[in-house]
């Protein structure tokens, strides 16, 4: 504008009226113009603020989600996934043993005597035993390439792919062994035993599987055996093993054809007095024919 105004007056041939109307209007132009961009760029300039705060908000929100969903799949007590996680993780490994028959096992881990623990210790103590035994579990696992996640009160779940059935019983052996390294006292038993141990049941996917839910009920049964048979131990699920055999599950639909058919009847077991040799009682036993 100085540049033009400076020729105007200096070089132009006009008459000084003339350079003077034509650089007033040139002024007044000159204002009006930077008055409307002066405008235009506030609104841009507010336009610009409002996008980076929704930036920044929307940026907010999406760690708030990421941090809501993670805090919804973590068990806030030992840090390690939930049952809703690993749920999740179960049904991947499913999905990949059904395309590609890729080889998995579950593991269910018990703490044994826990209720015994939390009356002898407190329950304050018996969380700090949940998390120690979680971080050394933890650590265990991750050295193994396997997925953990606590499945509720004093229950682990652990998922692996299945390389052998020695493999996974070496593996989970080494889990009992070193939750015993642990030694975290426990004097309320009544086995004799007076540290911290588990329970562990196994079940692998087999051919015969057709639900992933029986999976996991497999290795429910086999951690019922082991908690039966006399607790820190691996149990294996068998279905040719009378432990592990689930005849119970469907008992009432059983009886009631049973009983329909005439099935069941009642026979009086003799008990005997050793000493005098002459039946002392009778034992009422209802009896089943499959």
């Amino acid at each position: 504008m100085l540049i033009f105004l400076g020729t105007l007056y200096l070089y132009s041939p006009m008459l000084p009226l003339y350079k003077l109307i034509l650089g007033a209007f040139c002024i007044s132009c000159f204002i009006f113009t930077s008055y409307v961009n002066l405008k235009l760029n506030r609104e841009r300039y507010n336009v610009f603020l409002n996008a980076l705060e929704a930036r920044v908000q929307h940026n907010a929100a999406e760690e708030r989600g990421k941090a809501l969903l993670l805090l919804s799949k973590t068990d806030p007590l030992t840090g390690l996934e939930n049952r809703r996680a690993i749920d999740e993780r179960l049904r991947d490994y499913w999905q990949r043993w059904v395309d590609h028959r890729s080889m998995f096992y579950v593991l269910l881990l018990d703490v044994d005597y826990f209720k015994r623990y939390n009356d002898r210790y407190g329950h304050q103590e018996g969380d700090r035993c949940l998390v120690a035994v979680s971080h050394l579990l933890r650590a265990v696992v991750n050295s193994h390439g396997a997925r953990i996640a606590r499945y509720g009160g004093e229950e682990f779940i652990i998922i692996a792919q299945h390389q052998s059935v020695e493999d996974a019983i070496a593996f989970a052996e080494a889990i009992k062994s070193a939750i015993r390294t642990l030694a975290l006292p426990h004097e309320n038993r009544r086995d004799g035993t007076s540290i911290v141990t588990v329970s562990i049941g196994l079940s692998f996917a087999r051919n015969q599987t057709k639900h992933l839910d029986r999976v996991v009920h497999e290795a429910d049964l086999a951690l019922y055996a082991a908690k039966k048979g006399g607790r820190n131990t691996v149990v294996v699920f068998d279905p040719g093993d009378a432990r592990t055999r689930d005849d119970e599950e469907d008992i009432a639909a059983i009886l009631k054809v049973a009983v329909n058919q005439r099935l069941v009847s009642l026979v009086y077991q003799p008990i005997r007095n050793v000493q005098t040799g002459r039946v002392a009682a009778a034992e009422a036993l209802m009896r089943l024919r499959r």
